[in-house]
């Protein structure tokens, strides 16, 4: 049988850019199966999903939309023409990042419309060019932590994808601190490829954007052109 799995943008690398990689597997495998021979066919790729016996716990597991944690984890049981997909949670360089003026227009006036609590939402386009912002739910619904919704996470994505445009960056908000990282923000930095930018709202009166690459907990700043 053959289960079509969904590859997010940091593991491309792994497959030299493809999107969705077609796995054979014998009649009965389960989901753990699946993991060993998509490593053996695209290298690194259990590394990036897996730790000890379980998928790592940042790391979304779906089967035809559906949560794996949710049904059986690991021992799911897959059938001919299933979807799965793996995406790494959502939470938490020298060149500028370029954006229009009315995108960060639109960051602030979410930031603002979720306050006190943060928003969270993503910026596409090509190369370091923002051409469209994607405001997404943050289902902590916290002043504190924002985490994406995943499922929304995976529709954006192939949204992006359809439009062959990247994700450039990441952005949310913080009501009350500077935009700068926080020490949560470092830590769920799973996407190391993707710019993080912060919209603070310290001073409501005067909302402060700034962005950064956060790679291995090291942070450097990015350059902000606005349009």
């Amino acid at each position: 049988m053959t289960v079509n799995v969904y590859i997010p943008t940091p593991y491309r690398r792994l497959t030299s850019g493809t999107t969705h990689v077609a796995v054979t597997l014998a009649e009965g495998a389960q989901l753990l199966d699946l993991i060993d021979t998509l490593d053996a066919l695209h290298p690194g790729m259990k590394a990036e999903i897996w730790a000890d016996d379980d998928f790592k716990n940042y790391v979304n597991v779906y089967v035809n939309g559906e949560e794996a944690r949710a049904m059986a984890g690991k021992h799911t049981a897959l059938t001919n023409n299933d979807e799965v997909a793996f995406v790494p949670m959502l939470a938490g360089g020298s060149d500028s990042l370029v954006i229009e003026r009315i995108h960060l227009n639109d960051m602030v006036a979410h930031a603002d419309a979720e306050y006190p609590n943060e928003c969270c939402g993503l910026l596409s386009g090509s190369g370091l060019v923002a051409k469209r912002i994607h405001r997404m739910t943050n289902t902590e619904a916290s002043p504190v932590l924002y985490v994406m919704d995943p499922r929304e996470q995976i529709r954006v994505f192939d949204d992006i994808d359809q439009q062959g445009e990247d994700l450039i960056a990441i952005y949310h908000s913080h009501t009350h601190t500077e935009a700068y990282p926080s020490p949560t923000d470092v830590r769920l930095a799973y996407y190391p490829d993707s710019i993080y930018l912060i919209v603070s709202l310290s001073d409501r009166a005067a909302p402060v954007a700034r962005a950064f690459r956060i790679v291995d907990s090291v942070i450097s700043e990015v350059p902000v052109e606005v349009r």
